[in-house]
């Protein structure tokens, strides 16, 4: 009796082999068919069973019956095949076997092997062919016999897992190319995968993948789905042994009696964080001051939202939040106008300055502001927003728009007298919005120039004379005025002489230390005064129509003025100046170490400006962040904050402190006291430190 043969399942084609000795002595090693996965399926469904359980005589049978061609050998089937002791044909000067079988009709031939008789031998000798060919039809006889009684004993005895079916031990050499080891009994249930099949942990597409079914592999099947579109199968390709596969990739035999099994719980997705964002990065948090963590991160096309009443995004409050967009923005070379158009609080920052900033809660409004001349390429845009109560919406928006240089205005005198100043001022002048002016440029006409807001000019000749005023922003853009002013000669004529009046401005108290600035510039006649002389009461003495005195001491002084003109007349006036004591010096704001007054007991809340860094502790974590000043402006960009958790108090002081922290907007030092103000929503708020010198 034949014994089935071994089964090598490829992706494009099966290989069987059979051990030596199964059809005729003599016969090689190893005799070798290379069935196309096609073909594969046209001989399991003729022969009702799969090739793991088919003798050689049978195979060769259903060959034959249905003329299917035999594929040939190329090198990587050799290489796989060696380890069985196969030969390759060409090393023994006779035909390969796998090549296309005889048509329908022909005599039925066993693939030939190395070292059996040749087909010629067979042509020359008719008897011995005869002989041959009895004996084939004898074995096809007797295995399809066998083959009737092993199908009838495997239904009578074999169950649903196919245990008690014979156990074939697959060769270790093959171990790179068989792609399922599990041994099947005929009759059993059997899958045989239509194309290549992912096994997966449940029966859904929503579980993960665990194994594979090359196209044409078999393997067993022990239960299915309730709805029957799943089988549950075995196989040692499958990670734990067992998984399911869907039933339209799967050719099922002997499965009608499989039980129903139960899915597994199906898996709950764990969504992705977002790392890149093709438009904004939006963080919406579930607080009004942007404090992290964000409840929410979301890629958003445009920032254009209105919300009304309701919540900007799950998992966020419809009151009481913020959202902060970042994103690069690519621009062409050029000025544009930003518009945010806003109910609530926004702030708009450009490449890390603050371009637009109304962070306060209030209704619909507009604001724009230009960016000046922008490099092209990618700039950093971030949006900030934040809602306490009623209707929430924001969109921001910009557009290439030509770039407003800024305005000047000439305020002085249309005409002079060589010899006597002349006041000119550019304070009138106006810069775009968002922009403010930088520098005053002054061009006198006679090749002398200045700079400064208000400036003062003699001529020292008659003539007509073109003043030039150039006003630059902050942007780099300029804007120019040009007066001119016409100087007359000295009169010849003697003209009556008004005496001079001394007229002092200044203050009448002052600290000892602090300059005080002392004006004589109104005293009459304005313009016909030859010299201004000062003293300050204590040693101290200046001369010019305006000076700056610090007095060393405290005391009272008595300040006088007096002013001459041409002709040599005089006058004075005179003004009391009660001066005290000088405080302490106040403590600078960068480099000084800031501790918070009025804490809870155990807590210190600290903060320390070092160029443009801000930084300390909240009294639990510690934070960092960027400021600006401007005057007694001051700006705390967005903070970043550590995750520590501490009492539920010290973290209610901790968020209460980081919020009016990050909104306030001006600050004063006197002494060793700092005072941060702000104010949130129609509320003002002080935060008051404590400085020491670190």
């Amino acid at each position: 009796m034949s014994s089935p043969g071994r089964v090598i399942r490829r992706p494009q084609s099966t290989l069987v082999t059979y051990p030596s000795g199964t059809v005729l002595s003599g016969s090689p090693p190893t005799a070798v068919y290379k069935l196309s996965q096609r073909d594969v399926l046209r001989v399991e469904q003729a022969a009702d069973t799969a090739l793991d359980f088919l003798s050689q005589p049978a195979l060769q049978a259903a060959i034959e019956s249905l003329g299917v061609p035999l594929l040939a050998l190329d090198a990587e089937d050799q290489a796989v095949l060696a380890p069985l002791g196969y030969v390759p044909p060409a090393a023994s000067g006779r035909t390969p076997p796998g090549q296309p079988a005889r048509p329908a009709g022909a005599a039925p031939v066993p693939p030939v092997g190395p070292g059996e008789p040749g087909q010629d031998a067979a042509t020359d000798e008719a008897p011995s062919s005869g002989l041959r060919m009895g004996l084939v039809a004898a074995v096809i006889v007797l295995g399809a016999v066998v083959l009737v009684i092993v199908l009838l004993l495997s239904r009578l005895f074999s169950g649903p897992s196919g245990s008690g079916g014979q156990t074939s031990t697959p060769d270790p050499a093959l171990t790179a190319t068989v792609t399922s080891t599990l041994t099947l009994t005929p009759g059993a249930p059997t899958a045989i995968a239509l194309s290549n099949v992912s096994v997966r942990s449940g029966p859904d597409t929503v579980f993960q993948v665990i194994g594979l079914l090359p196209a044409g592999s078999s393997t067993a099947i022990i239960g299915r789905s309730e709805s029957a579109d799943w089988w549950q199968v075995q196989g040692a390709n499958i990670q734990g042994g067992q998984g399911w596969a869907p039933a339209d990739q799967i050719e099922a035999r002997n499965a009608a009696s499989v039980p129903v099994v139960a899915s597994p719980a199906t898996p709950t997705p764990t969504p992705t964080p977002l790392t890149t964002f093709r438009g904004w990065k939006g963080e919406y948090f579930a607080n009004p001051n942007l404090l992290p963590p964000p409840a929410v991160v979301q890629d958003d096309a445009n920032v254009n939202f209105n919300w009304g009443a309701g919540s900007p995004a799950p998992g966020v409050p419809p009151d009481n939040f913020s959202v902060r967009w970042s994103r690069q923005a690519f621009f062409e070379e050029g000025n544009y106008r930003f518009t945010v158009s806003v109910e609530g609080g926004a702030r708009l920052w450009l490449d890390g300055r603050p371009l637009i900033d109304d962070w306060q809660s209030g209704g619909p409004r507009v604001l724009e502001a230009d960016s000046g001349v922008l490099s092209r390429g990618d700039h950093s845009v971030v949006v900030e927003y934040f809602k306490l109560s009623g209707n929430g919406q924001i969109a921001v928006s910009w557009q290439f728009t030509p770039a407003q240089p800024p305005t000047a205005i000439i305020s002085g005198p249309g005409q002079g007298v060589a010899g006597q100043p002349l006041t000119f001022s550019a304070a009138s002048s106006t810069a775009a919005p968002g922009r403010r002016i930088v520098r005053h440029e002054w061009r006198f006409g006679d090749g002398s120039g200045a700079e400064g807001i208000q400036v003062d000019k003699t001529y020292t000749s008659p003539g007509n004379f073109d003043v030039t005023l150039v006003v630059t922003d902050d942007a780099g853009l300029t804007g120019v005025a040009v007066q001119q002013v016409a100087i007359a000669a000295p009169t010849a004529t003697p003209t009556p002489i008004t005496p001079p009046a001394a007229i002092i401005s200044g203050p009448s108290q002052a600290v000892a230390g602090v300059a005080a600035t002392f004006d004589g510039s109104s005293s009459t006649p304005v313009g016909g005064l030859s010299n201004y002389q000062w003293n300050f009461g204590d040693g101290g003495t200046a001369s010019g129509p305006t000076v700056s005195h610090a007095f060393g001491q405290a005391g009272v002084y008595n300040v006088t003025l007096l002013v001459s003109n041409a002709a040599g007349q005089t006058s004075q006036a005179a003004l009391t100046v009660q001066v005290s004591a000088a405080p302490p010096a106040s403590l600078p704001l960068e480099g000084t170490r800031w501790t918070l007054q009025d804490t809870l007991p155990g807590t210190a809340l600290t903060a320390l400006f070092q160029q443009g860094q801000i930084s300390g502790s909240g009294g639990c974590n510690t934070y960092n962040g960027s400021f600006t000043t401007f005057g007694p402006d001051i700006t705390i960009g967005a903070l970043s904050v550590t995750g520590l958790a501490c009492d539920p108090a010290v973290m209610e002081q901790e968020n209460t402190y980081l919020a009016q922290l990050q909104l306030a907007d001006t600050y004063q030092i006197e002494g060793n006291q700092l005072r941060l103000s702000g104010q949130i929503g129609s509320e003002t708020f002080d935060l008051v430190y404590s400085g020491v010198r670190p």
